[in-house]
């Protein structure tokens, strides 16, 4: 058997032009990640960074952060090792940069703006209407199954 790979039902969030209009093109879509990048949260990480990193703290913005901490979390994830991005962070700066990330999420593929929900819609239904399609293909196999065996048994009398 042989998968088929649908990108409009996987990654929907690019082939739907409302959506790319109204959250992914549209700058005030993560107004509130804006601002919690700019807040004293993100700026204490931020300067602790640039201090370990030795570094005028202008130099480094929110988006490097969040890069030097998502590469500590994938090696560690994916590698199983801990990189040495890791050291520029605690527990307290992972918890800012983990509510960033969630934020984020929030509003470009959450429950930020309505469309984002309806857009999966069209995912939803076709794997339901897959797995409606493996129900019957199972329930034919079973009465064929059921049916060779009374002729068997039959053909044995």
């Amino acid at each position: 058997m042989e998968i088929e790979v649908n990108d409009s039902l996987m990654r929907f969030f690019e082939h739907c032009q409302k959506f790319v209009a109204l959250v992914e093109e549209n700058k005030t879509a993560t107004h509130q990640v804006d601002a919690f990048k700019k807040g004293p949260e993100m700026r204490r990480v931020l300067e602790k960074v640039a201090s370990v990193l030795c570094l005028p703290a202008d130099e480094l913005n929110a988006d490097l952060i969040q890069v030097a901490f998502l590469t500590c979390s994938y090696e560690l994830a994916i590698k199983n090792m801990t990189s040495p991005w890791c050291s520029l962070f605690n527990e307290e700066d992972a918890k800012v940069l983990e509510y960033l990330n969630d934020l984020k999420q929030y509003w470009k593929r959450g429950y930020g703006y309505d469309i984002n929900s309806r857009s999966s819609c069209n995912l939803f239904q076709d794997i339901f209407q897959q797995l409606d399609k493996a129900v019957e293909e199972s329930k034919r196999f079973l009465a064929l199954w059921v049916r060779q065996r009374v002729q068997d048994t039959f053909w044995e009398l």
